[in-house]
Formats: C-alpha cells, sequence, structure tokens
C-alpha cells in the first residue's frame, strides 16, 4: 500500500453533523509501503477499524489492523502471521466489531498449494481488542479442498456474528460444477451455529455483501443462471430463515466467466442502499437502488 490514503466521507463516517455541507478529507494510511489486501469497517460507536496485509519475513505475510478514533490511528496490531496464505486482490481479509466488543477477524489458508485456487477460510476471534486473538476456526466444515471464501460478516443484537461466503463443497473438480453461498452463525465465545446453504449455484468469485436492518439481515450477491445470466440477487433472514433468492433487478447480463465485481450493500434502520456494475451488450453501468422497508422492495433504476 505504497503512499496510500485513504478518502473517508467525514460526515458520515465520524458523524460531524454540525457541518452544513458533507466535505470529503484524506488521511493518510497506517499501513506500511508494500501492504496491500485493505479492507475497511466502521464500529457501532463510530470507531473506524482498517485491516491489511504487508509482507513477513523471512517469508510469508502478516494482517495487521489499526483503529481510528479522536487521536488519529492507533498503532497497528498483529492479527495473524503464516506462509501457506491464500493472498488475492480480489478476495481480502474482513475484520467485525461483534455488539459486546469482541473483535472478529478472518484470512485465507491455502488447501493444497500454491497453483490452486483451494482454500479455506480462518477466522479468529479478541476479547481485548486485538492484543491477544483465539485459534483460528474455519466457519465452513465441509472439509472438502475447494474455494472458501468471499466472507462478508455482519454483528448481530444477540452478540453474534453472522456470516455468509462462497463455498465449493459442491464441486467435483476446481474448474467445473456450481459454487453455493453458505450461511452461518459465530458467537462470541468460538461456538459455530449451523452451516445453511442460501443458493445453490451463485458466481464463483464475485465478492458478497452483507447487512443488518431494523427487520434482520440483508444479504446481496451476483447470482448465475443455467444461461450464464449473471445479474445481482437479494435475500432476506427474517424469523429464523432465509428468503428465496430473487432477482434486484433483471440486467440480463450474460457472460461465460465470473466478472470478479460483485454488490455492495449498506442500511440504517429500514433505510437500505445496494450499488453494484452490470455490462449486458457490452455496456458497462453502475446503478444504486434504495428500499425504505428493509430490502422487501426497491424503486426502480
Amino acid at each position: 500500500m505504497p503512499k496510500y490514503t485513504i478518502a473517508i466521507i467525514v460526515s458520515a463516517v465520524l458523524a460531524l453533523a454540525a457541518s452544513p455541507v458533507p466535505t470529503v478529507s484524506e488521511i493518510k494510511s497506517p499501513a506500511p509501503p508494500g501492504s496491500g489486501q485493505p479492507n475497511l469497517t466502521v464500529a457501532a460507536d463510530g470507531r473506524v477499524f482498517l485491516s491489511w496485509i504487508e509482507p513477513d519475513t523471512p517469508q510469508g505475510y502478516v494482517l495487521r489492523f489499526s483503529v481510528r478514533g479522536a487521536q488519529g490511528w492507533s498503532a497497528p496490531k498483529t492479527i495473524a502471521r503464516g506462509a501457506n496464505w491464500f493472498v488475492s486482490d480480489a478476495d481480502v481479509p474482513s475484520l467485525a466489531v461483534l455488539s459486546d466488543g469482541t473483535l472478529a477477524a478472518d484470512w485465507f489458508v491455502a488447501s493444497v498449494g500454491p497453483r490452486s485456487e483451494a482454500y479455506d477460510v480462518n477466522l479468529v476471534l479478541s476479547k481485548d481488542g486485538g492484543t491477544t486473538w483465539s485459534k483460528p476456526l474455519m466457519p465452513h466444515r465441509d472439509g472438502k479442498k475447494r474455494q472458501h471464501g468471499f466472507v462478508s460478516m455482519v454483528p448481530t443484537p444477540d452478540a453474534k456474528l453472522a456470516a455468509i461466503w462462497l463455498d465449493g463443497r459442491n464441486m467435483p473438480s476446481e474448474e467445473e460444477g456450481d459454487m453455493a453461498l453458505m450461511y452461518t452463525t459465530i458467537a462470541a465465545n468460538g461456538t459455530l451455529g449451523p452451516e445453511t446453504q442460501i443458493d445453490n449455484r451463485a458466481c464463483e468469485c464475485c465478492k458478497t455483501s452483507m447487512t443488518a436492518t431494523a427487520d434482520g439481515l440483508v444479504a446481496v450477491y451476483r447470482d448465475r443462471s443455467d444461461k450464464e445470466i449473471r445479474d445481482i440477487s437479494i435475500v432476506r433472514y427474517a424469523n429464523g430463515r432465509w428468503s428465496q433468492p430473487q432477482a434486484l433487478t433483471n440486467d440480463g447480463w450474460e457472460i461465460d466467466g465470473c466478472p470478479i465485481n460483485g454488490p455492495a450493500v449498506s442500511a440504517n434502520g429500514r433505510n437500505v442502499a445496494v450499488a453494484w456494475f452490470t455490462a449486458p451488450d457490452d455496456k458497462s453501468q453502475v446503478y444504486v437502488l434504495m428500499s425504505a422497508d428493509s430490502g422487501k422492495t426497491f424503486g426502480k433504476k
């Protein structure tokens, strides 16, 4: 991340409500030169967390993070280090803050070798602000040497962590078959909930996105039809179950391969916004749709 800066919309992230006009400030990154795979998240109390990967010596990688408060960025802390990681610009580690203050972080470990795209999610928890971390656990328990990645983590009101990810357990090989979208929960003590398949056929390597609304979780992802239409689908979690996947819109983007470009969703109460890229007929477009009922209905694009 050489000479990287992070542009933060101050009125939104730091809640500077006194400013009549939203302003944008450039903030120097705490990550050193040579680092990459940045991920930014905001805790419920307004603290901003930045995680990244940097090279380790003599070989391997180290996952670190810093917290931005009123006095600026904190001294970086180490989450994990290793030499057998799967590192990609498309699928990056993430960090989340549970409602009881527990930190959760994930990264990816190769399960076959450096030329394979088979890898596992490793997830750790910290009760002391990131000074020490638990032993790694895997939210997926299939034991298959296939892709497990593109994780989205969201804290829930009961001090648990909701997680979704793309999962290749049903694929007969790394290159063939259907990539599933899976879900589970992780308690602050590391207890895993049951695994649930949300969709049995999703786009193989587009990032997922999930948020919490006043009425429950909402997740969006790039789907994949039998005719290779790769539009955005949405699912909602309420009353203990996920809804059936529904097309957010019918873009009709037919592409025989993963575009490596997933959607993003954010919520405030029952207000939900979804943004995504599409390119039907080779016409690149970016859309944003808004919902006022926790993602049940959206306006027209």
